[in-house]
């Protein structure tokens, strides 16, 4: 599983949110929180464009994370 924040981009009418508290540590895995299995990955930027870049540019890196944390359950 992989884990994106989608905060700081804008919407319809022009407004941006703000990351939140992670939405993993409502969830577990027996007595695992999610949160402690689950990168969550901060994208980076000043504007929409530059965070929907840096998803796009780190999805590889974040799928293979997930593989490999999903191999050890």
């Amino acid at each position: 599983m992989v884990g994106i924040r989608i905060h700081g981009l804008k919407d319809f009418a022009g407004n941006t949110s703000y990351a939140g508290s992670n939405p993993f540590d409502l969830f577990k895995i027996g007595e695992t929180p999610m949160s402690s299995i689950v990168t969550l990955f901060d994208p980076f930027g000043f504007d929409s464009k530059q965070i929907y870049s840096s998803i796009k540019d780190n999805m590889d890196s974040l799928v293979e994370k997930a593989i490999a944390i999903r191999a050890k359950y």
